[in-house]
């Protein structure tokens, strides 16, 4: 349990993203170049660190993915990782998807901080949405 437990732990808040995000993974070769084709994914959720995304694709722990096409903010400009694939979950039944948890790989500053923003955007639109369901708004 205690291993399990150890391993969860992150260094930044997960927020949740709507289930329509889609994006476009590509599995990275040594050298760091895009493979020839992309496949669809669904982001499932974003930290500053990482994030966990749905496909059908076989990856596996270790390999290097790009991620594209992005869009978590109406207007905003999408966002593009490359990431590491740290934790491969089991296969969706429903729709034979697997989720992977992957680290993001030499994030920009400038890059860094939109994305922050972008995820502060995502929590005030939750809080807000919330409290009108609660009726305090």
């Amino acid at each position: 349990l205690e291993s399990a437990f150890s391993k969860e732990q992150r260094a930044f808040f997960r927020q949740r993203i709507s289930p329509n995000t889609p994006a476009l993974c590509a599995r990275r070769s040594s050298a760091g170049v895009e493979a020839k084709r992309a496949a669809p994914c669904q982001i499932l959720d974003i930290t500053a660190g990482g994030i966990l995304l749905a496909s059908q694709e076989d990856y596996q722990e270790g390999n290097r993915l790009s991620i594209t096409g992005v869009y978590l903010v109406e207007k905003e400009d999408p966002f593009a990782f490359r990431c590491l694939v740290r934790r491969v979950g089991e296969e969706e039944e429903e729709d034979r998807s697997i989720r992977y948890g992957c680290q993001f790989e030499s994030i920009a500053p400038r890059e860094q901080d939109r994305l922050l923003s972008a995820i502060f955007t995502l929590q005030r639109e939750e809080i807000r949405k919330q409290r009108e369901r609660e009726g305090l708004l």
